[in-house]
C-alpha cells in the first residue's frame, strides 16, 4: 500500500498559511507569550482559557473543581447492539445492564437484567444470546421469554457473536481471542488467538469468519500503520489470513457481509496522520469511510463516506440490505445514517480498475472525496450516538447510544420513519454531557471529526501525529486521556501544563471551534470520570499472576518506582530518557513527560514515537541488563497495572505561587491550597478519613491537616481546602514532600498514599 499523496498545492496555499499563523498566534497567546486580550472574539477565548486554567487563589480553584452530583451510570439506557427476529426487536443496554425485547410498536414485552454491562445481543432460531461482562465475560443463553437457560464463560469483554449451525463464535475484545462454543452442550470447545488488537466485531461469509480488529497493532513508526481483519476458516477453526486495511485505518467499529458472500464491508476512520494538523479542509486530519474486502482474493479497498466540504465522522454500525443493493452506515459523530447504492459504487470501482474511471488506480479511490457523490444519501436522525445497526426487510434499525432509543429507517424512502422510545431517559448530568460532546463531530468545522476520532474510548489511536503545540516536524503518539487531569503536565512532551488547557486547545486547534466554557467543563468532568479496565494480564479475580508478582519486585528493586511511583505510576515530571537522541534535528535531546502506567496495556505502541509494539522491547530499552525471564516478568507486571482496587483517589492538588495556580508541583515559596478526592467505587466505604502532611527533607512535619468525608457518591469529587494553606519553604525546599492518605476509621488504607515531592 502506498502512503497518501502529498498535497503540495494546498500546503502552499494562502489559506493554509493564514490558518497556520493564526494557530501559532493563538497558541502563543494561551501560553502567555503575547497578549490578545483586547482582540474581539480571540481575546475573549484567551481570557476564558486563562481564567479556567490559571485561576486566582488555590481555594477558589479547588471549589470550582468540585463535580456536581452525578447520575449513577446504570440509570441511563445506552444502546450498544440491536437484533431483529420474528417481528421482535432486541436491544442491548450497556449501562442499564439489560436486554429488552420489543414488539413492532416499540413496547417492551420482556426484559432480562444482567447486573453487569451488556455488550451485545444476537437471536438465532428463537434463542437469544446476550454478551455480558468485562474481565469475566459471559454469554447468557435466553429463551423467548427472556429467561436465562444457560451461562457460558468466555473471555474479556465479549463484543460480538456469530452463530453457524451448532457452533457459535464469540469475539473477546481485550483477550484478542475467539471463543468457539458447542451450542449443543453450551460449552467452549476451543479458543482461537487473533493476530490483531481488540477483536471488536465479526461477520461470516462462505465458510469464513472475518474478525475486525479495532486499532492498529503494529509499531507507529512503520511505513503502513493500520487495523486489520483476521480470517478464520470455520471448518478447521484456524486463522488462514490477516488482511491489512488502508494506511491510517483505525477506530474500526463494524463489519458486515453481502448476502452473496462476495464482499465484506468494514467501517472505520481513515487518519491522515502523515500530515501536520494545520487545517481541516478536505479531510486533512481525519476522513471517514469503509473498506471493501474481496472475499475471493482477500484484498481490501477503501472508500470515503465524506463529501468535499462535509465530513461523515465516526462511522459505526454497518449493514447490507437483504437484496444486496444498499450499504447502510451509522454515522455516530454526525447523528446520521448514510445509504450507499452498491451497484453504482461497484460500477465506478470497475471503471477505475479498467483504466477509465475518475482516478488513475484503485488505491487512489481512498483519496478522492467526490467518489461517492452520486451514490450516497444522508439521513438525519433525531437522536444522539448512532451506533448499533441491523436490517430487517426494508427497514434499518439504529441504536442511539445516548438517547437510549432506536431510530427506524425506511430504506425505500431513504428517510427516518420513526423512533422506538421504550425507556424514560434521565436528564444528562455533566459527565454524560461531556461524553456526548467528546463524540460529537457537529462541533467540528465541517464535521470531519470528533475527539473520539483520535482518542477512541478516550484513549489513543496508536498513531503518531505532528501537532502544532510544540512545533512542526516532530510527530509523536496520541496519548490516552485516562487520568490526564490527575497527572499533569500533559501531551507527550508535557507542553501543556494541565489537561484543562489541553482540552480547550484541542477544541480550538484540532476541531477549529470556540466552545462555551460550560461545555468544556463537562468534557473535563467526563475525562475525570474515566476508570481503567481490569487488565487481561491479571488473573480473573484481579490478582497478579506469579510472573507479574516477580515483575513487581523487579519494578521496585530496579528503580522503576523512582519515575513511576504508585498509585498513578508517574512522577509527573519531564525527563530526557534518550529516546530522541537519534531522531532528526527537531527532536534531539528533548525531554518527555513521564506517562502514567495505569492501563498501559491499552495504550500501545509505546515510547514517544510508538516505536515498540511489544512491552518486552520497552523493558529491554530501559533495562538491557535483565535476563529474558526478568524482562518477561517485568513486562507482565507493567501490563497488569490498574487502579489497584482503590476505593478513593486523590484527583488534583492545587499549588499556588505568585498568584498563579499550577497542578501537582511543589514550588518553593508557594502554597498547597487544597486538593480534590474522588470516590471511585460503588462499594466504597461511606466514611473516609483524609490526612495531609507536609514534611521537610529530614521528615520533620511542617504542617498537617485531617478531615473526614462522608457519603461521597461514586464518581463525584469532594474538595479539601487547607484554610490558609501549607506554605512550602523558600529556603532548603529540596526534599519537601506532601503525603495524602485516605483511610477508614480503623486506619486501613482505602487508597494508596499519594506522595508529591519537590
Amino acid at each position: 500500500m502506498k502512503k497518501f499523496p502529498k498535497k503540495l498545492t494546498v500546503l502552499l496555499s494562502v489559506c493554509l498559511i493564514t490558518v497556520f499563523f493564526a494557530g501559532i498566534t493563538c497558541a502563543m497567546a494561551v501560553a502567555g507569550k503575547i497578549n490578545l486580550s483586547g482582540v474581539p472574539v480571540v481575546g475573549t477565548v484567551i481570557d476564558r482559557i486563562s481564567a479556567a486554567t490559571n485561576g486566582g487563589t488555590g481555594t477558589t480553584v479547588v471549589q470550582n473543581a468540585v463535580a456536581s452530583s452525578v447520575t449513577p451510570s446504570d440509570q441511563y439506557t445506552s444502546i450498544t447492539d440491536v437484533a431483529v427476529a420474528d417481528s421482535f426487536v432486541y436491544a442491548a443496554d450497556k449501562t442499564g445492564e439489560k436486554v429488552y425485547k420489543l414488539n413492532a410498536a416499540g413496547t417492551v414485552v420482556a426484559t432480562y437484567t444482567a447486573d453487569v454491562q451488556v455488550n451485545g445481543v444476537c437471536v438465532n432460531d428463537n434463542v437469544v444470546y446476550a454478551l455480558v461482562g468485562a474481565a469475566n465475560g459471559k454469554v447468557i443463553v435466553l429463551n423467548s421469554a427472556m429467561e436465562a437457560t444457560a451461562t457460558i464463560t468466555v473471555g474479556h469483554t465479549p463484543s460480538a457473536i456469530v452463530v453457524q449451525g451448532t457452533k457459535a463464535y464469540v469475539a473477546n475484545r481485550f483477550d484478542n481471542e475467539i471463543s468457539v462454543i458447542d451450542l449443543s452442550a453450551n460449552t467452549v470447545i476451543k479458543t482461537i488467538a487473533v493476530n490483531g488488537r481488540e477483536a471488536i466485531d465479526m461477520a461470516a461469509a462462505n465458510g469464513k469468519l472475518y474478525v475486525a480488529c479495532h486499532l492498529p497493532e503494529n509499531a507507529a513508526t512503520e511505513a503502513v500503520v493500520s487495523a486489520n481483519v483476521v480470517v478464520v476458516d470455520m471448518a478447521s477453526d484456524t486463522v488462514t489470513k490477516t488482511i491489512e486495511l488502508v494506511n491510517g485505518a483505525g477506530g474500526v467499529k463494524g463489519i458486515t457481509a453481502s448476502p452473496d458472500g462476495k464482499a465484506v464491508y468494514v467501517s472505520h476512520v481513515i487518519a491522515r496522520y502523515t500530515y501536520p494538523t494545520t487545517q481541516l479542509d478536505r479531510g486533512w486530519i481525519n476522513t471517514n469511510g469503509f473498506s471493501i474486502i474481496d472475499t475471493t482474493a482477500n484484498t481490501a479497498l477503501a472508500v470515503m463516506l465524506d463529501e468535499v466540504e462535509l465530513g461523515a465522522a465516526n462511522p459505526w454500525g454497518i449493514a447490507v440490505s437483504e437484496d444486496g443493493k444498499q450499504l447502510i452506515v451509522a454515522l455516530s459523530g454526525t447523528d446520521e445514517a448514510m445509504i450507499v447504492d452498491i451497484e453504482k459504487m461497484n460500477a465506478k470501482i470497475a471503471a477505475v480498475k479498467a483504466g477509465n474511471g475518475v482516478v488513475a488506480s484503485a488505491d487512489r479511490i481512498v483519496d478522492y472525496l467526490p467518489f461517492l457523490d452520486d451514490c450516497r444519501v444522508r439521513v438525519s436522525l433525531n437522536g444522539k450516538g448512532a451506533r448499533a445497526l441491523t436490517i430487517s426487510g426494508n427497514q434499518a434499525y439504529i441504536g442511539q447510544y445516548f438517547t437510549g432509543n432506536i431510530a427506524v429507517i425506511d430504506l425505500d424512502g431513504k428517510q427516518q420513519m420513526g423512533t422506538m422510545n421504550f425507556v424514560n431517559q434521565p436528564e444528562n448530568d455533566e459527565v454524560r454531557t461531556g461524553e456526548i460532546l467528546f463524540g460529537d463531530a457537529n462541533l467540528c468545522y465541517q464535521k470531519w471529526q470528533s475527539c473520539l476520532s483520535c482518542h477512541p474510548d478516550a484513549l489513543a489511536d496508536g498513531l503518531n501525529w505532528d501537532n502544532l503545540n510544540d512545533g512542526l516536524g516532530n510527530p509523536k503518539s496520541a496519548k490516552s486521556l485516562l487520568y490526564s487531569h490527575r497527572t499533569p503536565p500533559v501531551m507527550v512532551t508535557g507542553i501543556r501544563d494541565t489537561a484543562e488547557i489541553a482540552v480547550r486547545a484541542g477544541m480550538k486547534f484540532i476541531q477549529f471551534n470556540v466552545m462555551d466554557e460550560e461545555q468544556l467543563d463537562t468534557i473535563d468532568q467526563y475525562l475525570m470520570s474515566l476508570r481503567p479496565e481490569q487488565s487481561p494480564y491479571l488473573n480473573i479475580d484481579g490478582t497478579l499472576t506469579e510472573s507479574a508478582q516477580r515483575g513487581k519486585a523487579l519494578f521496585e528493586s530496579a528503580g522503576c518506582v523512582t519515575c513511576h511511583p504508585a498509585p498513578l505510576y508517574t512522577d509527573m515530571k519531564t525527563h530526557d530518557v534518550g529516546t530522541t537522541a537519534n531522531d532528526n534535528g527537531n527532536w534531539e535531546s528533548r525531554v518527555m513527560d513521564t506517562p502514567t502506567l495505569v492501563e498501559v496495556w491499552r495504550t500501545g505502541a509505546w515510547l514517544h514515537d510508538g516505536r515498540y509494539n511489544n512491552m518486552e522491547d520497552v523493558v529491554r530499552y530501559f533495562a538491557p541488563e535483565l535476563t529474558d525471564q526478568e524482562v518477561a516478568d517485568l513486562a507482565n507486571f507493567v501490563l497488569s497495572i490498574g487502579d489497584e482496587g482503590e476505593q478513593y483517589g486523590v484527583e488534583q492538588v492545587f499549588v499556588t505561587a505568585d498568584g498563579n495556580t499550577t497542578l501537582c508541583a511543589l514550588v518553593p515559596g508557594g502554597t498547597v491550597a487544597g486538593f480534590t478526592v474522588r470516590c471511585q467505587q460503588e462499594t466504597a466505604e461511606g466514611t473516609a478519613v483524609i490526612k495531609a502532611v507536609l514534611t521537610d527533607g529530614a521528615n520533620g512535619v511542617i504542617k498537617s491537616y485531617e478531615t473526614t468525608v462522608s457519603d461521597l457518591a461514586c464518581n463525584t469529587a469532594g474538595a479539601i481546602a487547607l484554610g490558609s494553606g501549607f506554605a512550602i519553604p523558600t529556603e532548603n525546599a529540596a526534599g519537601t514532600t506532601l503525603t495524602i492518605t485516605i483511610q477508614n476509621a480503623a486506619g486501613e488504607d482505602l487508597a494508596t498514599p499519594y506522595v508529591l515531592q519537590y
